[in-house]
């Protein structure tokens, strides 16, 4: 019969805190990814969803860049690009309708919406492309698009 290998108990003890600082290093990792996702979603509200979504549409906030599919929130200051043959369909809280076509940039600059009194701000800035607008229940006063002619 084997005898079982016997590690000195000093041995035991380095290899049980090696494999707890492990242990805890992934936690305080995984911890801290949460909070900067949590600090960075505080940071750019979200202020409508995309409702359609065709082909290639993609959304940057600050220099992060993903792949917008349908019932995807859109946020403020968000960068909206759509590419070759694509588009999106994007409604605001105050039922605005933006439809963006082929091949353009906007940016969703400001939204800021009181849904007691159907009063506040949208701007966006349309930088290139095809765009298609439709208000919601603000005044149209509330309203403001931004294009590099105009």
């Amino acid at each position: 019969m084997k005898q079982a290998k016997q590690v000195p108990i000093e041995q035991k003890s380095l290899y049980a805190i090696g494999r707890g600082a492990r242990t805890l290093a992934l936690c305080l990792g995984m911890l801290a990814f949460i909070c900067l996702n949590i600090i960075a979603a505080q940071a750019a509200p979200v202020i409508g969803s995309a409702t359609t979504v065709v082909r290639d549409v993609q959304g940057r906030l600050e220099q992060d860049w993903r792949v917008v599919v349908i019932d995807d929130s859109v946020h403020q200051d968000e960068l909206i690009r759509t590419g070759t043959g694509s588009a999106t369909r994007l409604i605001f809280a105050d039922r605005t309708d933006f439809m963006i076509g082929s091949d353009s940039e906007v940016v969703l600059d400001k939204f800021i919406y009181d849904s007691t009194s159907n009063s506040g701000q949208l701007i966006l800035r349309a930088t290139k492309g095809l765009m298609k607008f439709r208000t919601g229940s603000m005044s149209s006063r509330s309203y403001r698009i931004e294009t590099p002619v105009a």
